[in-house]
């Protein structure tokens, strides 16, 4: 039997327990915005579902009563610190082929602000010199990237490992070598998961490396004009949302003040 696509899919015939699962998959899987665009556009497939009367309007206010997800993401919404970074890249030094190309991933990813999907999609080709070229970027947009120095060593480290035949530049692994096919978004998650965990720095996602990366550039003076055109954000509002200057200032200096009123 051939597999189901969206135009064979019975969507008339999702009823509340259908949805319900599903929102709590997108909730358990995504970011909490993320998960909100994907139950928007349920419930949009929902009711054109019930303009073209494959479903009654019971079962389809029904089926489109949902929570949305939560606005807070169960883990702080920080950057990792400098010490954390080095862990989870120094975890990845276990002379493994599974740590060269992980130590490569993650290099990248923390000092260019990658996101997960455009990393998992870089090609052999895309690395030009010092520079990264990203053609699947989100919105459909191209645009280059510079690692930093120490990102370049670890990504020419991976390359002597897993050769010079085109293809993903981060392949999954197959047997005895590379080759088994490009790393998909979610698996460059778990590659994060499992580093982080060895690391012993708690629980993180790709998301994190981005905000990590961006708060990083902006604490260094670059406008935020500049860090939009790194990150590849259309809008500079959007960019804002990665920086997690404003809550540790205010926490540090929350905690001055606290210890000048106790040592007074």
């Amino acid at each position: 039997m051939a597999p189901a696509t969206p135009t064979m899919s019975p969507w008339g015939e999702l009823r509340y327990q259908d949805t319900s699962m599903i929102r709590n998959l997108l909730v358990e899987r995504y970011a909490a915005n993320s998960a909100r665009r994907h139950l928007a556009a349920l419930k949009g497939v929902m009711k054109e579902a019930w303009r073209l009367q494959l479903t009654d309007t019971d079962a389809y206010l029904r089926a489109v009563d949902l929570e949305p997800p939560p606005r807070l993401d169960a883990a702080p919404r920080r950057a990792l610190s400098a010490q954390e970074v080095r862990a989870l890249l120094d975890v990845c030094r276990d002379g493994s082929r599974s740590g060269d190309r992980d130590l490569a991933l993650l290099s990248l990813m923390v000092s260019t602000a990658a996101r997960r999907s455009e990393a998992a999609h870089l090609d052999l080709v895309d690395l030009d010199g010092d520079r990264v070229v990203i053609r699947h970027a989100k919105g459909g947009r191209t645009r280059e990237v510079w690692p930093a120095p120490s990102a370049l060593l670890a990504l020419m480290q991976w390359i002597r490992v897993r050769g010079d035949w085109p293809g993903p530049l981060f392949p999954r692994f197959r047997g005895r070598g590379a080759g088994g096919g490009r790393l998909s978004g979610e698996a460059v998650n778990q590659v994060l998961a499992r580093r982080a965990r060895a690391a012993g720095i708690g629980q993180w996602t790709a998301h994190a490396l981005r905000r990590t990366a961006l708060t990083a550039l902006l604490e260094g003076d670059l406008d935020l004009a500049s860090v939009s055109q790194v990150a590849g954000n259309a809008s500079t509002q959007t960019t804002a949302m990665y920086d997690c200057r404003r809550p540790r200032a205010a926490g540090l200096a929350a905690a001055e003040a606290m210890e000048r009123l106790l040592s007074s």
